[in-house]
């Protein structure tokens, strides 16, 4: 794994272990209390899904200001046009691309980073806080078929 060759470790929080590596670490599954801690304390959250609807993991750490780097798949085509954003977002899902997209989420500078995390809260606040959620669930509800 190129992982192992640098300075970088996988931490993985599921309920199966994905592979054996030096560059991964299984914490299994992480009770939801203790999923804020974790993601705080993440250099980047990593979803490369092939096949995603809404992911409230991406939403979750994007809450902690965690920086990301996800598919182009579900909310990710949305996310990838909300500004700087984007630069989380890969729209190419192979190894390569994912790669790349880690490599420049944990190369941005403080000021990058601050910038980032605002534009986090800022898509989190505009299109998935509990008003929003309210509204559209409401309308939803009072639509005529």
């Amino acid at each position: 794994s190129r992982f192992e060759k640098e300075d970088i470790c996988l931490v993985t929080a599921a309920d199966k272990k994905l592979a054996d590596s030096s560059a991964l670490i299984h914490l299994g599954s992480i009770p939801c209390e203790q999923l804020p801690k974790l993601y705080s304390t993440a250099d980047i959250f990593l979803l490369p899904s092939f096949h995603e609807g809404s992911a409230f993991t991406v939403l979750e750490a994007m809450s902690c200001g965690t920086p990301f780097v996800i598919t182009e798949t579900g909310d990710g085509s949305e996310i990838a046009r909300f500004g700087m954003l984007k630069r989380g977002v890969v729209k190419e899902n192979s190894s390569d691309s994912i790669y790349h997209a880690i490599k420049e989420m944990l190369s941005l500078n403080r000021l990058e980073r601050e910038r980032f995390e605002d534009e986090e809260r800022h898509y989190i606040l505009e299109k998935h806080s509990f008003p929003v959620f309210r509204e559209k669930y409401l309308k939803l509800l009072h639509e005529e078929y």
